[in-house]
């Protein structure tokens, strides 16, 4: 490989490695808080209700935005990473307003409305 390459990888590791030991704790409990939603949609997932199916793999993308972002983090790839965050919040969102608006899920699932 090139020697810029090379200058990269240890630099991209070197960040990884400052950020599992000074923010560790953080990380571990931001994971542990994405964890329980992924569980959460799991629950959701096996309810009785048709909508809930479709609400709870929406959680469940939520969790992988947020584990992307932890991910990201850690690489100090920050851009990436808000626009992740970002997505899980937006997702996070709907997913609590089609809670309560079952018609409009049903127009945004068919692509009816944005």
């Amino acid at each position: 490989m090139s020697e810029i390459i090379n200058e990269l990888i240890k630099r991209f590791e070197i960040n990884k490695d400052f950020t599992l030991d000074y923010h560790l704790a953080t990380l571990d409990g931001l994971e542990k808080k994405a964890r329980c939603l992924f569980f959460i949609g799991e629950s959701i997932k096996i309810s009785e209700y048709k909508n809930n199916t479709q609400l709870g793999c929406m959680l469940q993308e939520v969790f992988l935005d947020l584990t992307n972002s932890i991910y990201l983090i850690m690489y100090s790839h920050y851009r990436p990473a808000y626009h992740s965050l970002r997505s899980a919040l937006e997702l996070t969102v709907a997913s609590v307003y089609f809670t309560d608006h079952p018609v409009e899920f049903h127009k945004w699932q068919k692509d009816g409305i944005d």
